[in-house]
């Protein structure tokens, strides 16, 4: 009932402290926490219940009278979300708000006499600039457009992991096959090359068509994804509070994922380690199944993150603002937030990877296993990315 809580605070966070809100506030809550568990009882699952409470009490202005609210002035204006997302018309600061004149009254013959056509026509031959008219505001997306987009991401959660998984793991047989019997030449060389092939591409197209048909199922909330409409108050509340609800499971999935990528770089070391005194022929068999079970490796901990991981990302969309925002968010991750130390092994890491291995090889002369700093250099970047990620989460203003 935390989601709940949560989500009340937010609504009534725009009403002054008041004797009246505060017991409006402990009526909606019970009507609220009697839907929920109406919902419960009929075989809902906690999602859908609290989804069902939001929709059937969300809308402040609807349940104000019966609240005792309708002469109590909201401090930050009215509710940011119409009924629209319940199935009635959404009110009318929910369209897209006409050009404002240039003295700023409503419409283009506020101030001026003109009509809205003729602030048209004025604006785009030389009567007013084009540009000295103010950008509308952005649409705000309902709530059911957010449950939607909620109920999408989680059904569709395991086609992003498998595809991805599927694209990884892929490799591992040609990678495999490639390694074991590189070196051996002639026919067996180049079946076992062929054979590669035959394995590597049918799961990349499977893994491919699998983000594919993710991307079309949510196509339809295109301009939440974008950043074209803004989020309100209660759909923020609604989008942290599912990510609260989820976050044991997404670390507990976390923690397995990064125990199975640090673990990843045990068969390809092992194998390298094992067979550093082994004629080229022999070797390579085993330093092919070592490389194959870290690319397995890798992609079970993909499978197993990456679903569980599904709520942030759609609480990341559900509350951005622009498309500058989500962009930030999805590729700088507001770096920041991080202490010297970290941003420091963040910048350097890759040179020091790349001197160890140039001095390696050119010490030693095998270059034919000093390859195999590059994918534990790869593992363990991931896996101490992953943990400061945890330990430094990005918090929003």
């Amino acid at each position: 009932m935390n989601i709940l809580d949560n989500y009340l605070d937010t609504m009534f966070s725009r009403y002054p402290l008041t004797p009246e809100t505060q017991e409006a506030k402990r009526e909606l809550r019970a009507m609220m926490e009697d839907s929920y568990n109406g919902a419960i009882a009929a075989g809902r699952s906690q999602n859908e219940a609290i989804g069902q409470a939001i929709a059937e009490f969300g809308n402040i202005e609807e349940v104000a009278p019966t609240l005792g609210l309708a002469k109590t002035e909201p401090v930050f204006g009215g509710s940011t979300f119409g009924a629209s997302a319940f199935g009635g018309p959404a009110p009318a600061e929910h369209a897209i708000p006409q050009s404002r004149g240039v003295n700023g009254g409503e419409g283009a013959n506020a101030g001026t006499g003109r009509s809205e056509t003729g602030a048209t026509t004025a604006a785009t031959s030389g009567g007013v600039p084009a540009f000295s008219q103010p950008m509308p505001e952005k649409r705000a997306f309902t709530m059911a457009q957010a449950q939607n987009y909620m109920d999408t991401m989680r059904q569709t959660r395991w086609l992003l992991g498998i595809g991805v998984a599927l694209i990884v793991f892929a490799a591992a047989p040609f990678v495999g096959l490639a390694v074991a019997y590189g070196s051996v030449g002639g026919m067996r060389e180049n079946f076992s090359l062929l054979l590669g092939f035959a394995l590597l591409l049918p799961l990349v197209g499977v893994g491919v068509g699998l983000l594919v048909y993710r991307n079309q199922r949510l196509s339809p909330f295109r301009r939440i994804t974008s950043g074209m409409d803004r989020c309100t108050p209660e759909i923020e509340a609604y989008a942290n509070a599912a990510q609260q609800q989820e976050s044991s499971k997404r670390t507990i999935a976390l923690v397995i994922a990064v125990i199975l990528w640090i673990l990843s770089a045990l068969p390809i070391l092992s194998a390298g380690i094992f067979t550093q005194d082994w004629p080229q022929d022999q070797a390579d068999p085993l330093l092919g199944l070592g490389t194959a079970a870290t690319l397995v490796l890798v992609s079970l901990g993909l499978l197993i993150f990456l679903p569980a991981n599904w709520v942030n990302f759609a609480q990341t969309h559900l509350v951005q603002t622009s498309p500058d925002a989500i962009a930030m968010n999805d590729s700088e991750q507001d770096a920041t937030r991080y202490p010297v130390w970290v941003r420091a092994i963040f910048s350097g890491f890759w040179l020091v990877i790349t001197a160890v291995y140039l001095v390696w090889s050119f010490i030693t002369g095998n270059w034919g296993i000093t390859w195999i700093v590059w994918p534990i250099a790869a593992i363990a970047f991931s896996a101490f990315a992953a943990i400061v990620g945890t330990i430094y989460p990005s918090h929003r203003p």
